[in-house]
């Protein structure tokens, strides 16, 4: 209602006053009418205008308003998603530099960890065939002397129910077997095998077979039989 009286009262405001003046000119009596209509025009523009709502006059301010803040948060936000890239990019160049240096490391350390599976893979492939004997344990040491290649120590167990002399060239048996196969792998520069025989002796071993690698395979470095149990 505001807003219809501030129109019609501006248009009567502007138009009478306007004839009013041009009723000056042509003296025809009518200014001093048209010029009371333009002053009640003005009061009813006056009047309109005071009924209207701050909600009519703040639209076009609020929406300008809302404007720029829209457009400070899109540049807020593009600031933001720089950053944030730039945070990435960095993030991902750091894990890959980590990620290069854990592959380096795994390389070094893999290479030793697959010798030392390849030879008890091979001692446990070529024990499988030895009857009434047992692979008890299988340990693999850096053979600190020499700087490069293994020691290879394997711990056995000769089951059968034998007589002193047989279980000997049984055990002797086997670690020349053992000592010959192993001397394939050339990372291999040593081989000690020690032996129980519960039937002989229940606990702790009885029997050390050292090989040592020598140009074309092994030979044996040292044997001890436990001299109560074997004849020397």
């Amino acid at each position: 209602m505001g807003t219809l009286l501030s129109i019609v009262g501006f248009v009567g405001f502007i138009l009478y006053g306007i004839l009013g003046i041009v009723s000056i000119f042509k003296k025809n009596g009518l200014f001093k009418k048209r010029l009371i209509i333009s002053g009640v025009s003005f009061i009813v523009m006056i009047a309109g205008s005071s009924m209207l709502e701050p909600s009519d006059i703040e639209p076009a301010v609020t929406e300008a308003e809302s404007s720029s803040d829209a457009a400070d948060l899109d540049s807020s936000d593009a600031a933001d998603d720089q950053t944030s890239a730039e945070s990435t990019e960095k993030e991902v160049d750091t894990k890959t530099n980590e990620s290069s240096e854990d592959i380096a490391a795994e390389k070094e350390l893999s290479q030793e960890e697959l010798d030392k599976k390849e030879i008890k893979e091979k001692v446990k492939s070529i024990s499988k065939d030895y009857q009434t004997t047992t692979i008890q344990d299988i340990r693999v040491n850096e053979d600190l002397g020499k700087g490069e290649g293994y020691i290879v120590l394997i711990d056995l167990s000769f089951d059968i129910k034998n007589k002193p002399d047989t279980a000997k060239e049984m055990i002797d048996m086997y670690s020349n077997d053992l000592g010959a196969n192993l001397a394939d792998l050339e990372t291999v520069n040593e081989v000690t095998t020690f032996w129980v025989v519960p039937y002989l002796q229940e606990d702790g071993n009885i029997v050390k077979y050292n090989m040592e690698r020598v140009e074309g395979g092994m030979a044996i470095n040292e044997e001890y039989y436990d001299p109560n149990i074997f004849e020397q």
